[in-house]
């Protein structure tokens, strides 16, 4: 069984949306004690994904054994290991705060 990380974008309209590991070391490296973020909502019915191997959406369907990035999840057929959901940002806001260094 695998745990669903959250994903949140950086603001509203962002077109990416990453873990909180992610946004933390982001705030790190910009030296930010404080930041707002979104949370993403999975969507299971979009006629999308996004490929992690490519950085890019496409159609489902555009997927699988013509591609030259294709490797099956199970090592034979089926779904690609780098089939990733598409999201889409919610009004529910998270605000980060960073303390002495740690979060």
């Amino acid at each position: 069984m695998s745990i669903q990380k959250n994903r949140y974008y950086f603001q509203k309209d962002a077109e990416n949306c990453y873990d909180l590991a992610y946004h933390y070391q982001y705030m790190a490296e910009n030296n930010l004690k404080e930041m707002e973020v979104y949370l993403a909502k999975r969507e299971t019915q979009s006629p999308y994904f996004f490929c992690k191997h490519f950085q890019q959406t496409g159609q489902r369907g555009e997927c699988g054994q013509h591609c030259e990035a294709y490797k099956p999840r199970n090592g034979i057929s089926g779904v690609c290991q780098h089939f990733g959901y598409t999201y889409q940002q919610t009004n529910t806001k998270l605000n980060l705060k960073v303390n002495n260094g740690k979060n």
